[in-house]
Formats: structure tokens, sequence, C-alpha cells
């Protein structure tokens, strides 16, 4: 009972922290990806999850298969929590208290045959998991995490699930490991292929030579093949689609795996340009890359030392542990390489041949996809090399002590929420988390009412797929098209979505050609606009996500509403005087499944969008 107080103090504490991270009714749901999913889990899943086409502009193709079990989830649980505050403070805290109980257990586990007393072993796991929690590289981040993020609690759970395996041959733990695949789908998928391959090979090996050579048992394949096979039947709802998109030549995933941009242009150039800011040293401290630090930082001097130290020691300790401490080093100096990438020329001239390999590519962004599997073994490292540390030198508890206390005084921005909830970038003060504005709910609902035949362009409009939605009170969304997303419909919320007709759409509004924007929006099948008036969406955000349109669009609010009425739209209705829904006259849309009227032959080829489209008569062609 002893020993399972302070690890079960300590996992309540950060189940608990945050809570305090948002207030009653708010939300942090933006990114790249969005995590619309915590506010309507049913909706995201019947609009996204389940579809090849993506919901959002010409409708391309979806691999968000991956996520539906894990939605569904979500979906269950809110409708027992109700609130959607409730339930991301909920996985959050779920996230960091599995995060450090399984990191401190598979930390016990591994010092289990050290001769050490039993208090130093349990203090060592405890500061091990604390490490991985609290660190400066884990900390940051958090405000707009991708659903791949759950690999931050994913990694020490399925370690220390595959671990007590190999320890216990009870295929109990394999079952156990099997499950939590399934249900988090979306990390074991072609969307989380950067992280799931810096850590599951890699641990792997580790798990398999611990067997053999350190356990000297032998390795039980025919469960281990079995257990594969279950693997992949569990996934194959998600990795059978995403196969046969990998082998059909111009697919989103072949183009990234196989296509010499994939392998090169996206990989080895992206790879060349950010690997010389990448610091040998920041990694030894377990700093974030590239982000201002606090001087008070140095104190992280303590963790190299500390492993240097637990090596020096490791020759006096019992055979087995001295074993699993070399390994686990062994394998941390690999990890150590590629999560660094630039460490001396030939190193550097190393990485970039390897870029060779198809597939590769994945890991341009290196520093990034590397460090969770790099933050993982240095917790363990420092772990085992600890409790020699305490043993040896006396006043080694006391830095310890002031080392956690320096640690959580660094935290804190992180523990009390502010570093959870920063400014959106390049706006005016606004900050990632906002109530929903019940009036744009309405607008909402009305658009998921409207003939499906018919997409809508979402204006401010973004320079990419964006979407600003300004809280109640304040606060802001800044992410994928809640039109798409969570109202079904497909949304021209930014430029990027045009596709071809891009420069020839940005042109036609900067030349103030109404009748050819309307005739793209008509051959797009854009039926209704959505336009929302309100300055906090477009003037509050001088710069990022409006750069680019800025150029062609109307500079401030007050101009754009004259731009709007200058379309000489159809108003179906508006909501407070904010959300205003319009609609273009019917006969001017291509249907999405149509008969031409006529055939124009043109002697250049499709791909020329310099074609007037005043030849074609605003009729379907």
């Amino acid at each position: 009972m002893k020993r399972k107080f302070f690890p079960s103090v300590i996992s309540i504490l950060l189940f608990i922290i945050p809570f305090f991270w948002l207030k009653p009714g708010f939300m942090d749901l933006g990114g790249d990806s969005s995590r619309l999913y915590f506010y309507d889990p049913l909706r995201y899943l019947i609009n996204y999850s389940l579809f090849v086409v993506s919901p959002s502009g010409l409708g391309s193709e979806n691999i968000g298969f991956m996520t539906i079990p894990f939605v569904a989830l979500l979906a269950v649980a809110k409708r027992i929590l109700v609130s959607s505050t409730v339930l991301i403070s909920a996985f959050h805290g779920f996230s960091l208290a599995t995060s450090f109980l399984f990191v401190y257990l598979s930390i016990v586990q591994l010092l289990h045959t050290s001769m050490k007393s039993e208090r130093l072993k349990e203090l060592s796991a405890l500061a091990g998991g604390l490490l991985y929690v609290f660190s400066p590289i884990s900390i940051f981040g958090w405000d707009k995490v991708l659903i791949t993020h759950n690999h931050v609690f994913l990694n020490p759970v399925m370690f220390y699930l595959m671990l007590r395996y190999v320890v216990t041959d009870r295929f109990y733990y394999l079952f156990w490991a099997l499950l939590v695949t399934f249900v988090f789908s979306a990390n074991f998928s072609f969307a989380a292929a950067p992280v799931f391959f810096a850590f599951y090979p890699i641990s792997l090996v580790l798990l398999l030579v611990y067997k053999r050579w350190i356990l000297n048992q032998a390795v039980h394949w025919r469960q281990l093949g079995a257990a594969f096979i279950v693997f992949m039947f569990l996934q194959a709802f998600h990795i059978v689609p995403q196969i046969a998109s990998m082998v059909t030549p111009g697919s989103v995933l072949y183009t990234a795996v196989f296509s010499s941009s994939g392998k090169f242009d996206r990989g080895l150039g992206y790879f060349s340009s950010i690997a010389p800011s990448i610091k040998t040293s920041i990694n030894v401290l377990l700093l974030p890359q590239m982000m201002e630090v606090s001087k008070l930082l140095i104190f992280m001097i303590m963790l190299p030392l500390t492993v240097i130290l637990g090596l020096l020691r490791s020759g006096k300790e019992e055979q087995r542990f001295k074993k699993t401490f070399l390994l686990i080093g062994a394998l941390f100096i690999v990890i150590f390489f590629f999560a660094t990438g630039n460490i001396t020329d030939l190193g550097l001239s190393v990485y970039k041949k390897l870029f060779i390999l198809p597939g590769f590519s994945i890991f341009r962004n290196f520093y990034g996809q590397w460090a969770g599997a790099y933050l993982f073994y240095y917790a363990m490292i420092f772990g085992l090399a600890l409790p020699a540390v305490l043993e040896v030198y006396k006043k080694a508890k006391m830095w310890l002590l002031v080392f956690v206390f320096l640690f959580l005084v660094n935290a804190w921005p992180f523990i009390n929420g502010s570093l959870t909830n920063p400014f959106l970038w390049d706006s005016d003060n606004i900050r990632i988390a906002m109530n929903m504005d019940p009036v744009f709910i309405k607008a909402l609902l009305y658009i998921r009412q409207l003939p499906t035949d018919g997409k809508v362009l979402t204006l401010p409009i973004t320079d990419f797929g964006y979407q600003i939605v300004a809280g109640k009170d304040t606060g802001a969304y800044q992410g994928p098209s809640m039109i798409s997303y969570l109202g079904g419909k497909q949304d021209f919320s930014g430029t990027g979505e045009f596709g071809r007709y891009r420069e020839l759409f940005l042109e036609s509004v900067r030349d103030g050609n109404i009748d050819e924007v309307k005739r793209i929006l008509g051959i797009l099948n854009i039926r209704y606009v959505f336009y929302t008036s309100d300055p906090k969406v477009y003037d509050a955000f001088p710069v990022f996500p409006y750069n680019d349109v800025r150029k062609y669009f109307p500079k401030r609010q007050k101009e754009y509403a004259q731009f709007v009425e200058s379309l000489s739209l159809r108003r179906l209705t508006s909501f407070d005087n904010r959300f205003h829904i319009y609609e273009l006259p019917i006969e001017r849309v291509t249907p999405r499944i149509y008969v031409p009227k006529k055939t124009i032959v043109i002697s250049r080829a499709v791909e020329d969008m310099s074609v007037p489209l005043s030849l074609l008569n605003g009729e379907g062609a």
C-alpha cells in the first residue's frame, strides 16, 4: 500500500490539473486538423470519419476512417458528460495521468532486478514519470494538438503492456495491448506514420533482445505472429483503403510515398532547410528546439550528468540490470541521432542518404516526429541511472528535490493553463479558448437543413482551408471549416480549396469582374454563401490567415460587406445581423450530376485555366 500511495496521489493530481485550464463552457478546438470531435463527436463521425471523400471544398481524398473507434467512444462519453468542456478536461487529465503512471510502472519493472533499495527504486521511478510529463519538451504544443498527439500516453502504455508480456508470457497483456490499438487506431495509421515508426520498431527490438539476451528466455514467435494477425485484422478497416490508395498512382498517399516530389522536394529539401537550426546541446538538455527557453532551465544539466554518473556506476550493479541499462542506453543513442540529425558533417550526410528510401520523407520534420520516442527513452534512462546516483552521493537526494522543485516552477505556466491557452498567431490578442456563440449554432443548424445538392462559400475567405469563428465572449476558433465537419456541407472556406481555379478566382475578385466570380462559383457547384460580418473574425486578424487574400479582397470588414452586396445574391436569412446566408440563382449552379448542354472543343490542355469562362456562357460543359 505504501508503494501505491505516491504514484496514486500524483496520478490523481495530474488528472485534476486540466480542469483548471478552461472556464466553464470554453473549449480549445482549433489547429490544423481541429478537435471538433470533442464538441460534437457524432456529427464529426457522420460528416468526416465515415467517408472516403473530404467534406470540404472540392472533396479531396480522405483517410479519416482510422478515427472511427476513438470518435465513437467520445460520442458515448459526451452523452454521459454532456459538457464539451468537461470532456476535453477529462481527456487531457487522462492523458497526463496515464503518461506518468505507465512511465513510472515501466521504470519500476526495469529496476526490478536492481539490488538497490525499494525506496530508491520508487523515488527514481516517480522522478522519471514526472520528467516525462513536465519536461520543457513535453509541455509545449498542447494548444493545437493533432489526434496523433495521443502517442504521448500511448507510447508508455504500449511499452509497459509489451514489457509485462515479455516478462510474464501471459497473453492477457497482449490482449489489452491489441484492444488499445483498436480504440486508438488513428495512432496506428498512415496519419501517425512518423511517430509510429519512430517508436515501435525500436521498442520491439529492445523487448525482443531483453527477452532473449537478458531474461535468457525463448521468444514465443507463434503467439507474436497470432497477435500480429489479430492486429492487422483489427486495423483492416483503415489499413486496406490506405494500401489501396498507396498503390494507386496520383493518390495522396502514392505521391507522399513514391513520387519524386514526395521523396526529395518534400523530404530532403525540407530536412536540409531546418537541420542546421537543430542544436545537439538543446536535445541533450531535453529542451524544445527553436523556441525561447528560460535561463532557469540551465538546471536541466542535471539530466545528462545523472545518466553519465549512472553509466559509470553500472559496472558495479547486478549483471542483469547492467545489461538492461546498456541495452536501453544503446537504443537511446540511436534515437538521439534521429531526433537531432545535425550531429557532425558525417552524421548529417548519412541522414540525408536515408531519404533515398521510399517513405522516409515522413521524417522530414525529424526533430518533432522523433520527440515522443526521444522523451520516453530519456525518461527511461534517467530513471534507471538515478538509483545509483542517489545511493552513492549523499547530497544527491537534496539535489533531486531542488531539481523537482525547479522543474515544477518551470512547468507552472503549463499547470495553471496559460501555456495551453495562448493568443492566436498574428491576432489582436485573441486567445484559442472560446465559448461557442449560440447565434452561430443557429446559423449552422440552418445550413445543415439546406438541400444537399449545393456547396457553400464561407466569407471572409482565408488563404488555406481555415475558418475563423469568434467566441460568444472572447477567444476564437481557428481551424478547418465547421460548416463542413459539423454542418455536413462541402465548404470553400479558403482559396486553397479552389484547386486550379484559385488564381482565376482571385484575379476576378481583384478586377471586380463579378459576373466571372459568379460563373466560377456556379461551375464549382457553390450554391450558398455564408458571410460573417463580425469584425472580430477579420479585422482582429491583420495577417494570418488572411495574408495573401487581402491582396485581392477588401482590407477591412466594412468594405467586405460592400463586396458581398455587389455579388447581388438572394439573401435567405440573417442571424443577429452578424451571420448572413445567401443563395446563387439555381440556374447558374452546375449540379453535381448533370447532362452538358453543349460541347466546346479547346485545342489547349485542360490544365490551362486561362481559357475565358465566358466561353461557357454559364452552361454546364
